[in-house]
């Protein structure tokens, strides 16, 4: 694959170096004395001066009256005046001196208040609509995200702080996210990756966690990588605007340069797992054409990375390891629908036979009661053997077949929608103490945050107060370490740091990264045991 040229992404970076601000200032001022000297050098300037000598004579006159007024003290433009940091809410909102990497300027604690750089606005989604509804969507579900228009992301939104605190968010969650992503930036290698298992500062950090799985495996970089620039653009973050510009757009750059002229993005044949970091990185790219509307740079390598998902697909049925190998599992087919839905919503061609085929395996490894399988019905959750016996089992596939089946185009009132919804329900997340990690799964809290909330009503309220007292309060403060999660849980053995911190950050941003697709309508929720005879009296 042709690499871009250097200048097409340097010129768009910002900077967040204090020293390289600095010069780029000074040299601004030595520019404007230069030009001032040029001035006064002529016959114009020297008549200027004297009559400007004369008119500072006259103001000092005016000027010397007394005055009462106490002294005002002036900051100078580059002065900070830190905000206080109150642990259990504000997190990461002060500079960290510990952490040798520099820091972007504070931002206020909630940052939907921004006012942003403008955003690209993409056809269908200016200030006409009342909602995040796409009137010109291709897709199945044409009212929210990446099921049907671009990911919202926090700087897109057009209902701001009062959508997040609506759905369910508030301050705490949005300043965790924000903590999230700016230890995500200091994690971040030069070359633009994430190394999961030397990110930067490794070398002197080993977490005191019992269980933690400090790194994970190199070939799990790209997705990786993937999911973290997804983390960044799921707030609205973009390579084209907002303060974390410079380093999405590293990331992005280092991401299509992985790709080969096949399409595939971080897939090796033969090594098992690998087509989780092409499904992964083809849902980054897509989103992130949809979000920046850069089709100059991502469409084309969006629109290979999907003819590849859609060539691998098994005949009839999902995905696994191997392109169309014959067999299927839910988790690799989770991610390729996510994947396909991306594309849609970024004006790609999608088969519509892909969808109805994943949701094909999906059915096939359901059974009656809604419980989903990873290779069948019954058959249990993904799990990986040096795992076993070490934390308790989840209904995750449970939880990728409920998103699997809403992005697909089910309505959340579908039959296999509920059943699966109540296994959620009755598994809430659990982190009581840093130490007792037997029942934290972020994979899992991850797919069932994003099934709940398409329910809303009562359901969602549980699920989403049991998530955030599981997530905030653990989030690390201070050190190298400050604004991540502790990478404890079934699969970050493969991640790291990295990975549970980007998916957390993710897991966060539910507020506003989708809409709904029935606003309001969830309160007739059966989930709880409401008789039919109830919900027709409302």
């Amino acid at each position: 694959m042709a690499r871009k040229a250097q200048s097409d992404w340097d010129d768009e970076e910002s900077y967040y170096d204090e020293r390289e601000f600095l010069e780029e200032f000074e040299d601004e001022r030595a520019s404007a004395r230069g030009r001032i000297a040029a001035v006064l050098g002529t016959s114009y300037g020297l008549s200027a001066v004297v009559h400007l000598a004369g008119l500072a004579a006259l103001t000092l006159i005016v000027l010397t009256v007394p005055s009462e007024q106490k002294p005002v003290k002036l900051l100078s433009s580059f002065e900070q005046v830190e905000p206080p940091y109150e642990e259990k809410v504000k997190r990461d909102l002060v500079k960290n001196e510990e952490v040798p990497l520099p820091e972007p300027v504070v931002d206020p604690v909630v940052v939907i208040d921004e006012v942003p750089e403008p955003t690209p606005v993409l056809k269908g989604t200016d200030e006409a609509n009342a909602s995040d509804k796409n009137l010109e969507s291709t897709s199945f579900n044409d009212t929210y995200g990446p099921a049907g228009g671009p990911p919202a992301g926090a700087r897109g939104r057009r209902d701001g702080k009062e959508g997040l605190r609506r759905r369910g968010g508030g301050e705490e969650t949005e300043s965790a996210v924000r903590g999230a992503l700016r230890w995500l930036m200091r994690a971040q290698s030069a070359d633009g990756r994430w190394d999961v298992d030397n990110w930067t500062g490794l070398r002197q950090h080993r977490s005191q966690v019992p269980g933690a799985s400090e790194e994970g495996h190199s070939r799990y970089d790209v997705g990786v990588t993937a999911l973290a620039l997804l983390a960044f653009y799921g707030n609205g973050q973009t390579h084209r605007a907002g303060p974390f510009k410079r380093c999405v757009s590293r990331g992005l750059r280092w991401l299509l340069a992985q790709q080969r002229s096949d399409g595939s993005i971080g897939y090796t044949p033969g090594v098992e797992g690998t087509l989780y970091n092409h499904a992964i990185a083809t849902m980054l790219l897509c989103d992130a054409l949809a979000t920046s509307t850069d089709a100059r740079r991502l469409r084309e390598p969006a629109r290979r990375a999907l003819r590849l998902v859609v060539a691998a697909q098994n005949p009839g049925f999902g995905w696994k390891y191997e392109p169309r190998s014959g067999h299927n599992d839910t988790s690799v087919t989770g991610w390729m629908l996510l994947a396909l839905k991306s594309g849609r919503a970024a004006g790609l061609e999608v088969p519509e036979e892909a969808f109805t085929q994943g949701l094909a395996w999906i059915d096939a490894a359901t059974d009656g009661q809604g419980n989903t399988g990873y290779e069948g019905p019954g058959g249990g959750c993904a799990m990986l053997p040096v795992n076993e016996g070490r934390y308790d089992a989840v209904p995750t596939m449970t939880a990728v077949g409920v998103v699997s089946r809403i992005f697909a185009g089910q309505k959340t009132s579908a039959d296999l929608v509920r059943k699966g919804s109540r296994h959620l329900l009755a598994e809430l997340p659990q982190w009581p103490e840093p130490q007792s990690t037997q029942k934290v799964n972020f994979y899992y809290w991850y797919y069932a945050t994003y099934a709940l909330f398409q329910l809303d009503g009562k359901p969602w309220q549980d699920w989403n107060a049991a998530m955030k007292q599981a997530l905030v309060p653990r989030q690390r403060v201070g050190g190298i370490e400050d604004g991540s999660w502790d990478p404890v849980g079934e699969w970050c053995v493969a991640g790291g740091r990295v990975y549970a911190t980007a998916i957390n950050a993710l897991t966060l941003e539910i507020y506003y990264r989708y809409d709904r697709m029935h606003e309001g309508l969830a309160d007739a929720s059966p989930l709880y045991g409401r008789t039919e005879k109830k919900v027709r009296r409302r």
